[in-house]
C-alpha cells in the first residue's frame, strides 16, 4: 500500500496534474534510456497513486495514459506487420488495467476488513475495542489540554421483554434505530459505540456539565420519540459522568458511568442521572 502521505489531495485537479507530471517525466526518461534499459516499471507508481487516491475510474484512465506513453516507443521500432504496434499497446493496456483492478479490489478488501474489525456489524457504531481505543486517545488529549470529558452509559429498559414478545428481528431493528438516532443527534466530535447487547456508550468531548446534560437529554428525548413511533415499550436509563479530573485509565471512567446507570435502573428506570467526578470527591 502507498504511504498515507500520498492519499487524496484536497482538489482532484492537483491529483491529475501531479500524476500526469510523473507519467511524462517517466516517459521522458524512458525515451533517452530505452536503448540501454527500460524504465517502464516505474509507470506502476502513478497508476497506483491515482487508484488509491481517486478510485478505480481515475486509476484506469491513468493506466490508459501510461500505456500510451510506453507504447509511443514502439512506433519507432521496425515491425513486419502494421498492426503490431497496436497489438503491443493493447497488451500493455491490458496488463496495466489488470494491475489497477487487482490493486483496487485489494484496497477495498483491506478497507472492509478494517471496518469489520472496528465496527459493530448490527448497528454500524464503533465496537467495544474501537471505542476504547479512541476514547483512550481522547482521554490523553483532554489531559494534555486540560479539557473536560463527559461519559454516558445507556441501557434500553425492557429490551429483553421486547425480544421475547416481538422476536429477535424486532430487537435488532430497535438496536439499529437507537444507533441511527445517536448518529443523527450527537456532534461529529462525540464518540458513540455499542458495548454489547442493549448497552451503548457516548463520550462527549470538550464540554461542561450543563452542555453535557443538554446533549444527553436531547438524545434521550429523540430515542423515546422513536420508541413511541414504533409502539415499542422501551425506555432508557442513562448514567452521565462529567470528568473535570481523570482517573488513571478509561476503564475506571467507564466503571463510574456504568455504576451510575445501574443505580438509575435499579431505582426508577427511564431516568438520566448526572454527576461530576473529581479526584478528591464525587459530587452530584
Amino acid at each position: 500500500m502507498l504511504s498515507p502521505a500520498l492519499r487524496r489531495p484536497t482538489h482532484p485537479f492537483l491529483l491529475w496534474l501531479s500524476s500526469l507530471a510523473l507519467v511524462f517525466f517517466i516517459a521522458w526518461a524512458d525515451y533517452y534510456t530505452a536503448d540501454e534499459f527500460s524504465l517502464a516499471v516505474f509507470y506502476v507508481f502513478p497508476m497506483l497513486w491515482m487508484t488509491q487516491a481517486g478510485g478505480l475510474i481515475p486509476g484506469l484512465l491513468c493506466a490508459a495514459v501510461c500505456s500510451l506513453s510506453w507504447a509511443r516507443l514502439d512506433v519507432q521500432m521496425p515491425y513486419q506487420h502494421y498492426l503490431s504496434p497496436y497489438w503491443s499497446w493493447l497488451i500493455k493496456l491490458s496488463f496495466f488495467t489488470i494491475m489497477v483492478v487487482i490493486f483496487n479490489r485489494l484496497q477495498i478488501s483491506i478497507a472492509n476488513e478494517r471496518r469489520a474489525a472496528n465496527e459493530d456489524p448490527l448497528t454500524g457504531l464503533r465496537n467495544r475495542r474501537a471505542f476504547f481505543d479512541q476514547a483512550q486517545f481522547e482521554l490523553q488529549r483532554a489531559r494534555r489540554h486540560q479539557q473536560a470529558l463527559a461519559l454516558a452509559y445507556l441501557d434500553a429498559d425492557n429490551f429483553k421483554a421486547l425480544n421475547d414478545s416481538y422476536g429477535h428481528d424486532t430487537g435488532d431493528e430497535l438496536l439499529r434505530v437507537i444507533a441511527h438516532v445517536m448518529k443523527q443527534t450527537l456532534r461529529r466530535t462525540d464518540l458513540s459505540g455499542r458495548l454489547g447487547g442493549d448497552e451503548f456508550v457516548v463520550l462527549l468531548t470538550d464540554c461542561d456539565p450543563d452542555s453535557a446534560q443538554d446533549v444527553m437529554s436531547r438524545l434521550k428525548a429523540e430515542l423515546l420519540a422513536e420508541m413511541q413511533a414504533h409502539n415499542w415499550p422501551v425506555t432508557f436509563s442513562i448514567g452521565l459522568v462529567i470528568f473535570k479530573d481523570f482517573p488513571d485509565n478509561f476503564d475506571q471512567m467507564l466503571h463510574e458511568a456504568d455504576h451510575l446507570m445501574y443505580q438509575v435502573k435499579k431505582q426508577h428506570k427511564n431516568q438520566l442521572a448526572a454527576k461530576v467526578y473529581e479526584q478528591a470527591s464525587v459530587t452530584h
